[in-house]
């Protein structure tokens, strides 16, 4: 499991001789053993961390993101107890062609009062939303969300954004907001 405080690129799926990364043929993969695969915090407003190419299964959280100017791209989040991706403090966060598969909460939470883009990302299925904001700036781009229990994306607060996101087999509601403002 990693825990990161500070700057740092994290970049898997490179082929043996490291001359070409492609996390789809040659994925990283880190097994959470039920703990949180990754875990950021106690960042500094300065610190840029890029978190690109991983696997990351078998976690409490697939990501956690407590504080930090953090960009997660071109990873697969896969069978976690809790959250793939959950998002806490006023961290800036974008996160780019992100898969979670198969989550025991939400596929990504977002608790945290900064800004947050998650773009032309894959979320299928979760035992509750497949993304609840409940604070924040946040940015909902291109998404697919599919095969979850509860709503497709559950918008509880915040000041939110979503274009072009396509949500079906969800078991509530496409889209539930409240206490919040969707643009």
């Amino acid at each position: 499991n990693l825990t990161i405080t500070h700057s740092v690129e994290v970049r898997g799926g490179w082929n043996v001789s490291f001359t070409m990364q492609d996390p789809v043929s040659t994925p990283t993969i880190l097994d959470g053993t039920r703990e949180h695969n990754v875990r950021i915090e106690n960042t500094s407003s300065q610190d840029q961390i890029i978190i690109e190419g991983l696997a990351l299964r078998n976690g409490e959280d697939g990501i956690h993101i407590w504080t930090g100017n953090v960009t997660v791209e071109h990873c697969t989040i896969l069978d976690t107890s809790k959250q793939g991706i959950e998002v806490d403090g006023d961290s800036n966060v974008q996160i780019w062609t992100v898969t979670v598969v198969q989550t025991g909460g939400e596929g990504v939470l977002i608790e945290g009062g900064g800004a947050v883009a998650l773009t032309g990302s894959t979320i299928e299925g979760c035992a509750q939303q497949g993304i609840q904001v409940n604070r924040g700036y946040v940015w909902l781009f291109d998404n697919h969300v599919h095969d979850v229990v509860l709503d497709g994306i559950r918008i509880n607060g915040g000041r939110v954004s979503v274009v072009s996101n396509t949500i079906y087999a969800v078991q509530s509601n496409g889209i539930e907001a409240s206490g919040s403002q969707v643009i």
